[in-house]
Order: C-alpha cells, then structure tokens, then sequence
C-alpha cells in the first residue's frame, strides 16, 4: 500500500507547477561557463550564481526529463531548488546532500555535454563573427558614453568567445542609463582605497560603468548583479579574467585582463539595455 502524499509534499508540488518555463537550449554553453567555479550553494543561499544553478537544473531536465516541472529562476536556494538539486545527485550517482560544492558542478557541466554555440543575433550572446560586430574603426583609445538619470543598476554581467573577438555583456535594469569609460591603464586598483588588485593577463582594461546605483538603491523590483567575483571564459581568446571591483559613488568599477594592448569598441543594446566591450583578437 502507498503511504498517503504529505502536505508539505503537495505543497512543493503545487509551487512547482506555477513556476517559468526552462530557458532555450541554445543557451547551454554559457550555463556551463557560469556553473564551473563559485561557492557553496545551500539553502536559503540567494545571489546570481543560485539562478545560474536554477538554470542549469532546468537546461538539464530538458535534457531527459520531460515531464518533471522546472524551477523558477529567481535566485533563491529555496526547499524546491534544493529538492531538484538532491533529485539531480541521486540521478548521477554523487554525494547526495543538497550542497552545489565543486562535485556538483563538475557532474552538471559533464551532464550537459557540449553546445552549438546559439546563431547570431543583437544579444550579444553568441554566434558572432568579426567582420560582422568589429567596427573598421576600433582602436586601442579610450571609450565613453553617456549617462542618463535616473540611476539604474547591473543585473547581469556575462562573457564568451567568438570568431575573432572577445565579448563582454554587463546587462542594465531601470529607466535611465548606463555611462561608460573604457581605458586601458597601467596597474588595477580599487575605487576609493587605491589599492591594487590582482588581474590575470599582459594588459588591462579599466571598464567604469557610471549612474549605477548601490544594491540596496536599487530601483523597486530589480535584483542587482551578485557576482561571481572573478570570470574566465574557456578556451583560447584576448580575455584572459574580468575582475568586479565595487561600486563607489555611482560608478561600478571592473578590470579586463588581456593578452595584450589589442583593439576594443564599446556599444549600447537595447530590449534590455546593456553595455557591450568588444576585444578583438590579436
């Protein structure tokens, strides 16, 4: 005989059933990049890093299952991510206790599998060539754009490689506008305390987002940009590592390292605005 189905478990199953549905396949090389490295994810953890997990959970049931319901992607390691993340090590034969830690990862990148990078379009994210992003005219100067109030925030920031350039996305929420100010510079160090900061590669790039409000300023409805700290996209290419700094009187501050003084463009996207640096290959 069945034993009868717990409330709490009806209750889980009746959240999971409103949640969003899974993002496109397409997507899944960038999922894996995400996921590679980072801390500890438990429950109640919260940040960009738990929705990348999320993500990477639902890219996984697409794989194979189909009929079992998708998380919601909303950044929080809540008892449902935390349940799908025990169902995911039961399902690969690891260490079954709830815990992203570095096993975990490593078993969902391998469960993935490689991806076809997804086709070009205005997202930034992928399938891009260099003759059909680069402007004839980028160059290794300085690059500036405007702001425009009121002050808005990062939401996401993302890196990958393409066919003869580098591309780096800093997705933008609110109803102003991002500024910039891309430069090379001779050694990174932090806003306000001028102290250095360690970045990987033979140059680097100083890249200074302006009118960016403070986490907890920022506009109603609108998770800002939690990390993680250090990215490195894989394979071979001009970014070596990009490196937060902080966020210091309006400006959020990152650090590119590259394998040299090549020529960068920086540009504005819209439907969602973000902020595009280019690298091209040397």
């Amino acid at each position: 005989m069945n034993k009868p189905t717990s409330w709490i478990s009806a209750i889980l199953t009746a959240m999971l059933l409103m949640v969003a549905p899974a993002p496109a396949l397409a997507q899944t090389h960038q999922i894996t990049d995400s996921i590679r490295e980072g801390r500890l994810l438990f429950t109640w953890t919260r940040g960009q890093d738990v929705a990348d997990w999320q993500r990477a959970i639902n890219h996984w049931l697409d794989a194979g299952r189909a009929d079992d319901v998708r998380l919601a992607v909303d950044g929080i390691y809540g008892p449902i991510t935390r349940t799908a993340t025990l169902g995911f090590q039961r399902a690969r034969n690891i260490a079954v206790d709830g815990i992203v830690g570095p096993q975990t990862r490593g078993a969902m990148v391998a469960a993935l599998g490689p991806a076809t990078p997804p086709p070009a379009d205005d997202n930034g994210d992928g399938g891009l060539s260099a003759d059909e992003v680069l402007s004839p005219n980028l160059n290794t100067d300085p690059d500036e754009g405007e702001a425009q109030a009121p002050m808005v925030s990062v939401t996401d920031v993302r890196a990958g490689r393409h066919d003869g350039f580098d591309r780096v996305v800093f997705e933008i929420a609110g109803e102003g506008q991002a500024g910039w100010n891309v430069r090379y510079v001779d050694e990174a160090r932090a806003a306000g305390s001028g102290l250095p900061i360690e970045v990987d590669g033979q140059a680097v790039l100083a890249v200074n987002l302006t009118n960016i409000s403070l986490p907890p300023d920022a506009p109603e409805g609108i998770e800002s940009w939690d990390g993680p700290e250090r990215i490195r996209p894989q394979g071979q290419g001009p970014l070596v590592e990009m490196v937060e700094d902080t966020i210091y009187e309006g400006h959020h501050t990152f650090f590119v390292g590259v394998d040299d003084t090549v020529p960068f463009q920086v540009h504005r996207l819209e439907d969602p605005q973000r902020v595009v640096l280019d690298i091209a290959a040397g």
